[in-house]
């Protein structure tokens, strides 16, 4: 009989998906950031970030592109929040 090798394919696997559950929390946002990342809106809207992603995809939500990060200005996260529940943001 064979004994399963330390590197096998079922412990990767375990070792994989441990790794995605288990993700760090985001940066601290500071007051005066003009931009800041998807997590740290989704904080600040109390939003899930899987969902602030969809808003941004579809086009709700303006965002911009920060050499190959999405970045979400925070004046329009400030717009969001003084409109109550409205998403669209005029920009």
């Amino acid at each position: 009989m064979k004994a399963a090798a330390s590197g096998s394919r079922e412990n990767r696997h375990e070792r994989r998906a441990a790794s995605k559950r288990a993700r760090k929390p985001p940066k601290p946002i500071h007051a005066n950031a003009l931009l800041v990342s998807i997590p740290q809106a989704a904080i600040l809207l109390g939003l899930h970030r899987q969902s602030l992603w969809r808003l941004t995809v579809s086009g709700e939500i303006p965002t911009v592109m920060v050499g190959s990060r999405r970045m979400i200005r925070r004046f329009v996260i400030e717009k969001i929040v003084a409109n109550g529940t409205k998403h669209r943001a005029a920009v």
